[in-house]
């Protein structure tokens, strides 16, 4: 697709591509300052929906989903000759986003089950996969315009439910997408070898050390250790872990995050932040809400949240280093 396209006479340029469903490719655009979303129709095959005219289903369903008082961004303009549709551009995350980092999304559900309801009253489903979902200030959007004749089946307490949490099914979905997910080694204990030799290779630390932390770790002695891994097809792309210290002098101040590394083909796409992200999370839950973290870098750690606290000396080091606090 060219960096610009017209649609009925008006010049779009792209920003980036937001999404690929079966119907379609979605970029954010721009046009005099302004943002919105340009949908251009494709004719790839599907092997499990079947459409007739694509263009005549995205309008009938946008009218209908409009009847039905669902919350959806505004259609502009409908270019038929280029099989394109632009859209008003609903800013915020996905309910995906929110489940692939391990994310509450109870606080929408009132919202999707109430879209539901008025789905069901219209005598329709709307495809209720978390990617179709985006919140902002607070107020949750449905953002595709599909929707289908009701099937029980395909409501959102037997089916769409089933992607608004990290379940099994969610997990299977990531990863025959291709992409990456976050877990920690106490919910996934099988990956403990794998963890092992990885977290070595990469730190040159013993595995002897990392086996008797991530064994401490699954049996449950404490709260600390934790181990987190960034997991792409069932590999190891990522990871950090928790302990008490990170071999340097100020004791005092526990616990630490260590260990952080990401591979360098998977850099630059906010796999760090979100093993940070999820890291602080999770030991929040668990009682923690203040971790420490020993580096050499600076302005790297600061977009995560953490802040300079003072500079510590590494066990058997000359110069100092220096040591980050992060709260919650």
């Amino acid at each position: 697709m060219s960096e610009k396209t017209t649609v009925n006479g008006a010049e779009y340029t792209v920003l980036k591509l937001l999404g690929h469903g079966k119907g379609g490719y979605s970029y954010l655009r721009e046009k005099d300052g302004h943002k919105y979303v340009l949908k251009r129709i494709h004719h790839e095959p599907c092997s499990y929906y079947q459409f007739a005219d694509k263009m005549e289903s995205e309008l009938r369903d946008y009218q209908l989903l409009k009847d039905a008082g669902i919350r959806i961004p505004e259609m502009l303009e409908a270019d038929y000759g280029s099989e394109i549709i632009i859209k008003e551009f609903i800013p915020g995350r996905t309910i995906f986003d929110m489940v692939r980092n391990h994310e509450s999304t109870e606080d929408y559900l009132d919202q999707v089950r109430t879209m539901a309801c008025q789905a069901a009253e219209k005598g329709l489903n709307i495809d209720y996969f978390p990617t179709n979902f985006v919140v902002n200030d607070g107020v949750l959007y449905y953002v595709d315009y599909e929707c289908n004749d009701y099937m029980e089946e395909w409501n959102f307490e037997n089916w769409g439910i089933k992607y608004w949490s990290y379940t099994p099914e969610f997990r299977e979905y990531l990863m025959g997408q291709n992409v990456w997910h976050i877990v920690s080694l106490l919910d996934h204990p099988e990956m403990l070898d794998k963890a092992v030799t990885w977290f070595h290779e990469k730190w040159g630390v013993p595995e002897e050390a990392y086996r008797e932390s991530m064994e401490e770790c699954l049996n449950k002695e404490g709260v600390v250790p934790q181990w987190y891994m960034a997991v792409h097809n069932d590999e190891i792309i990522g990871g950090l872990g928790v302990i008490e210290n990170d071999f340097h002098d100020r004791k005092d101040l526990a616990p630490n995050v260590c260990a952080v590394y990401v591979e360098k083909q998977w850099r630059g796409i906010g796999i760090a932040g979100q093993l940070l992200k999820y890291c602080c999370i999770d030991m929040k839950e668990k009682g923690i809400d203040t971790l420490y973290l020993l580096t050499d870098h600076d302005s790297f750690y600061e977009r995560y949240g953490w802040q300079f606290f003072c500079n510590a000396l590494g066990d058997g080091e000359h110069h100092l280093s220096r040591l980050y606090i992060h709260k919650r």
